[in-house]
């Protein structure tokens, strides 16, 4: 007689892969924060050019959105809980322990406005998909506490050790970034007008038409090339895309917007004379 057995996954291999999940979540989002902060202190990962610190920050943010999904996913169809589809879109509704899943729907909605506003981008402008797209420092937190709450390995001494290590390390990069913020607010202050002055009155004197940049975001992908040409008429966002400022583009740096628009690997970048 053959007598053929089934094996059936134990609570503790299943307890086992939770807790990697953790970890490789945590690491993951810790490496997405970090990589942001380098794009926007112009910082360059070892082997890489700048704009590949860019591409890199972009392919492990969608890693780190399409493991999250998975995780989503997975608990979801696991009978250890009881997850609702509904629980993972709507934060804080759940019967099973609905404050540490709530942070991690919190979590998953954000990280979605980001892929949503990222993909019409050229709709919505590249000043409402910024503001949006700062949500997703946030996301970091939120990730974080949602694991220590409800995490399955939370009382084991490497994820610990490891939760440490993440927050000192963003905590640390934090430092430079903030000093960053500073310096670059002081060096591109807003003046309002003084209250009750009239504006000088408009000289109707023919000049010379100056170009100007645009550019184009469908096309844009971020590598930095033109900030680096022309560092006092451009800088970038907190994740490389240009800013550009208003006005003419000085005719002693004609040249240098040029070869910026020349030298754009997605030639992105357009001098107009209107």
């Amino acid at each position: 007689m053959i007598t053929v057995s089934t094996m059936t996954p134990s609570p503790t291999a299943a307890t086992d892969w939770r807790a990697l999940g953790t970890s490789v979540r945590l690491v993951l989002f810790t490496v997405v924060v970090l990589l942001g902060i380098a794009v926007r202190l112009r910082a360059r990962v070892p082997g890489l050019p700048r704009f590949g610190t860019v591409s890199l920050h972009r392919a492990l943010s969608l890693s780190a959105t399409a493991f999250l999904v998975l995780h989503i996913a997975t608990a979801v169809v696991d009978d250890y809980v009881n997850i609702t589809v509904v629980d993972t879109v709507v934060p804080f509704v759940s019967d099973c322990q609905p404050l540490w899943l709530g942070l991690g729907t919190v979590v998953l909605d954000l990280m979605l406005a980001v892929l949503i506003t990222s993909l019409l981008r050229a709709r919505i402008g590249h000043r409402t998909w910024r503001t949006v797209h700062r949500l997703a420092y946030a996301s970091w937190p939120f990730a974080l506490v949602h694991g220590i709450g409800i995490g399955t390995d939370n009382g084991t001494s490497w994820m610990t050790w490891l939760t440490v290590a993440c927050v000192a390390t963003v905590l640390a990069a934090f430092a430079p970034r903030t000093a960053h913020a500073l310096r670059d607010a002081r060096r591109h202050p807003r003046h309002p007008a003084p209250h009750g002055r009239r504006s000088p009155p408009v000289t109707t004197t023919t000049a010379p038409a100056t170009p100007t940049l645009d550019v184009d975001w469908t096309a844009c992908q971020a590598h930095g090339l033109c900030a680096g040409l022309l560092p006092d008429h451009m800088r970038l966002d907190e994740w490389g895309y240009p800013i550009v400022a208003k006005g003419p583009i000085p005719r002693a740096a004609l040249k240098r917007a040029k070869r910026a628009a020349a030298d754009c690997p997605v030639l992105a970048l357009k001098l107009r004379s209107d």
